[in-house]
């Protein structure tokens, strides 16, 4: 049955119109009733005649009926709709007399036909003025002699029959399968609509929801019996899809209402209610039970269900990314497992892995635990497409040679494990391919300068011009310019007596000096992890941790209190020099230990090039083999490095004076 029927108007059942005064009434009620062939019409119209005499019941056929249009008019678009027929020419009409008939014309034709009146009727209401209806009825009332009526009744009874245009309009627009989703086009209107349009919408999304309630409520029923079943088997993959299609059911019907109440500046209390409960279990699962990706699965689709709230879409969007991240992370961890593990393997048996090394090299054929780290890599690089993750592998390995460079002094090792990972450039970062380069040179510069130095104590010198020379290329201003002097002093060395000044000695302990310097600070033989990932070890920091542990060791064997340890550290900043013992190559040096190192080889620079007698020439060489033996190599502090060098910048005098007690007299 039509919710609105213009046949059922009390003037279309009397066959008169809305100008007819009382005697008018009378006469067409005799009428109809001789005309009448149903036994059941003297009491329809009967009361068709009542309510037309009643104030309130004759107000609401009035504004029902056609309050504009001629009464000819009228009747013969009566006759049609009583005649089952659709095909009505609406040009003669407008304003509530058209909205009238379109609302008639809902529940007429086919779905495609009703929706097309829904929409004019929508229209209809956009151009409806208030002040139009009250004057054309009052004007009608003047000819039917009924009074006039006050502004505020015509308002109460034009709200009320507004509800059953909208009833008729939601009927037409819900036969059609996509009428929800118009509906909901709808809603997205009513910030922008007219005063008319926008009232009748609201009426409409009233309605709707009245209707939709039981639906809604069962279909959320179903996505809290499918959230529970989430809840109770989180790694069930099923279960996550059929709460995601329950979800997508509920939103489908409760999507006009999520519109309606953005639109209005609020959020819809179903959709609220039910995200609370959703987002609940999401953060059960991330903070409790650690499962992040099922976590985000589900934040994911609950994201594109309730986009329409704005609170809810703000907490989404930073769960998700919070989630991304944590999901990331923890599929990346597990997959760099197994690498880590055979990675700490290998870092704790030092022997067995540099050996495997120089054996052969980083790859499959080398022994064990190598062998085992190689294959860990490359079962990653296998697996996974993700630059950002094999980078992270290859910084585990490559802090693998950090260790053996700086704990076992091993640079043909760690060259090895920089020269295989290079092998898999295309698979790498950027940024891990430029620290793996910078590795290579710095390790192959130690190799070089180790071979020049042994050569140099052996007394092959061409070797060692040959090696210094080959160090030229790419070296920095200061270092280019000592292996400039080193050359020269083998020059002068192939030149010299047995008993000539041996000066070169002084340059070689500066030039490992000043690369274990640069080293230190620029990704050198122990490896500047800057560029590494948050799986990189901090290896300088493990160096200090270990010279703090043995400068402690040192004061509790002399006996030191903790009082004293604090003023003799302050006395150490200030003057103190220990020569460090000799022969303890690549150690961490105290600062005093330093400072002894940096002012002996500014006092050795500063008598070197002076006249010397023979004995003056053995006090120095002996000070040179001293000074070799005890700072030929070592590793330092960056802090106490800063203090030193500014010490013997603003010491020079005192280091001049100091000089000449190193050779002594001629004598």
């Amino acid at each position: 049955m039509a919710t609105f029927n213009l046949t059922k108007n009390a003037f279309a059942l009397l066959g008169t119109s809305a100008r007819a005064n009382r005697a008018q009434l009378e006469d067409a009620y005799h009428d109809a009733l001789l005309e009448a062939e149903d036994h059941n019409a003297e009491a329809v119209l009967n009361r068709a005649q009542q309510s037309l005499i009643s104030p309130r019941d004759r107000l609401e056929s009035e504004l029902g009926y056609f309050i504009v249009a001629k009464p000819a008019t009228a009747k013969t678009i009566i006759a049609s709709l009583k005649n089952g027929s659709a095909a009505i020419s609406e040009v003669s009409l407008a304003g509530l007399d058209l909205i009238n008939l379109s609302a008639h014309l809902c529940g007429v034709g086919s779905p495609q036909q009703q929706f097309k009146h829904a929409s004019q009727l929508i229209e209809a209401y956009d151009a409806l003025e208030f002040n139009e209806v009250a004057d054309a009825l009052n004007a009608l009332r003047s000819v039917s002699g009924f009074g006039p009526v006050a502004a505020a009744q015509v308002r109460s009874a034009l709200n009320r029959l507004r509800v059953v245009h909208a009833r008729a309009a939601l009927d037409a627009i819900l036969a059609n399968h996509d009428g929800v989703e118009h509906l909901a086009a709808l809603a997205e209107e009513l910030s922008s609509a007219g005063t008319a349009r926008r009232a009748f919408l609201e009426s409409l999304l009233q309605v709707y929801e009245a209707r939709i309630a039981p639906d809604l409520g069962h279909a959320a029923t179903k996505v809290r019996d499918s959230l529970a079943a989430v809840n109770t088997n989180p790694e069930n993959d099923h279960l996550v899809t059929a709460l995601a299609a329950d979800l997508r059911a509920w939103d489908k019907l409760a999507q006009p209402l999520q519109n309606a109440d953005r639109a209005r500046g609020i959020d819809e209390h179903h959709s609220r209610e039910l995200f609370g409960e959703i987002r609940q279990v999401c953060l059960s699962f991330a903070n409790e039970r650690g499962l992040y990706s099922q976590a985000l699965a589900i934040s994911e689709i609950a994201a594109q269900v309730f986009s329409e709230l704005p609170d809810a879409a703000d907490k989404l969007e930073e769960d998700i990314e919070a989630l991304s991240d944590l999901s990331s992370e923890k599929a990346k961890a597990e997959l760099l497992a197994p690498l880590g593990n055979a990675v700490s393997d290998a870092e704790g048996r030092h022997s067995a892995t540099c050996a495997g090394l120089r054996k052969a090299g980083f790859s499959a054929n080398a022994p064990s635990p190598v062998r085992e780290v190689h294959g860990a890599f490359a079962s990653l690089i296998r697996m996974s497409n993700d630059v950002e993750l094999n980078g992270m592998g290859a910084s585990l390995v490559r802090n693998l040679g950090i260790e053996l460079c700086n704990e076992s002094n091993d640079n043909h090792a760690a060259m090895a494990i920089v020269t295989g990972l290079l092998k898999h450039r295309p698979s790498l970062p950027v940024d891990v391919i430029k620290a793996l380069e910078g590795d290579c040179k710095t390790l192959q510069r130690n190799i070089d300068f180790n071979a020049m130095t042994d050569a140099m104590k052996l007394g092959q010198l061409d070797e060692a011009d040959r090696l210094a020379e080959g160090m030229l290329e790419g070296a920095d201003t200061e270092t280019r310019g000592i292996l400039l002097g080193v050359r020269s002093a083998i020059v002068e060395r192939k030149k010299a007596r047995k008993r000539k000044l041996i000066g070169w000695g002084v340059f070689a302990a500066i030039i490992l000096f000043i690369i274990i310097a640069n080293d230190n600070s620029n990704s050198g033989a122990s490896y500047d992890t800057s560029a590494s990932t948050n799986y990189d070890q901090a290896v300088t920091t493990e160096a200090e941790d270990a010279a703090a542990v043995q400068d402690e060791q040192s004061q509790e064997a002399a006996g030191a209190d903790p009082v004293g340890a604090g003023e003799a550290a302050a006395a150490d900043v200030s003057q103190a020099e220990t020569p460090p013992e000799p022969d303890q190559t690549y150690r961490t040096v105290s600062l005093s230990e330093l400072r002894y190192c940096k002012r002996q080889k500014a006092r050795l620079e500063v008598v070197q090039n002076e006249q010397m007698s023979n004995p003056q020439i053995d006090r120095f060489n002996s000070a040179i083999e001293d000074y070799n033996s005890r700072c030929g190599s070592f590793r330092y502090r960056q802090t106490d490095m800063d203090a030193v060098d500014m010490e013997v910048a603003n010491d020079q005098a005192t280091i001049r004076a100091e000089a000449q007690d190193i050779i002594g007299s001629e004598q």
